[in-house]
């Protein structure tokens, strides 16, 4: 008899708590969220599906994850590549190879390019992108220049060109110190009432 006694208190309980979830939803939809707060604010993480096939067995999706290390090696990636950029550009000019000078360019454009597309995603990066719009913008106009006096009397093409890129060189770094510096410390506590 006590047996069943402590049975029936055990499925009373276990009846309770699957009842309510963590935000506290008695009834309707049951849709539980994690809150992640990383440096940049909290973030809403939902948890994984289950899929459902015909024999009614559950497959789980797998748990989507806080990728650092992606963003890390991209980044590292976004380095090595403005660096090769800004190195086959001093040897072309130095050189005096139009034809590579051309082709660096277009190598330098495609990056520009892709990198501000990229750093649009992510508003945290902010400053990043609107230095990074500017020197291209800077070295359109410097473009356009040269063209208009037909490579001859361009003023400091040159000097004006290395110190761009340089400067790219410097902010690509930055990106990568700010990826390791994520990466080391993922997250920081952040306690807020709800």
């Amino acid at each position: 008899m006590r047996h069943l006694l402590h049975f029936g208190i055990f499925v009373l309980a276990l009846a309770a708590v699957t009842q309510a979830d963590a935000q506290d939803r008695r009834r309707g939809h049951r849709h539980t969220t994690v809150v992640i707060a990383s440096e940049r604010g909290p973030r809403v993480v939902r948890p994984p599906r289950a899929i459902y096939d015909s024999r009614r067995t559950v497959h789980r999706q797998p748990r989507p994850t806080y990728d650092v290390r992606r963003a890390y090696f991209d980044q590292r990636q976004d380095l090595e590549q403005i660096i090769r950029i800004a190195e086959r550009w001093e040897q072309a000019t130095a050189n005096r190879d139009r034809h590579a000078q051309w082709k660096v360019d277009r190598r330098l454009d495609a990056w520009l390019a892709r990198e501000i597309r990229e750093s649009i995603r992510e508003p945290q990066n902010h400053h990043y992108t609107r230095r990074v719009r500017l020197l291209g913008d800077e070295l359109a106009m410097l473009k356009r220049r040269k063209s208009r006096h037909h490579g001859r009397g361009h003023h400091g093409y040159y000097g004006k060109k290395a110190r761009i890129l340089d400067e790219l060189v410097q902010l690509s770094q930055r990106q990568v110190h700010r990826a390791e510096d994520s990466m080391r410390y993922p997250f920081r506590l952040s306690f807020a009432y709800r």
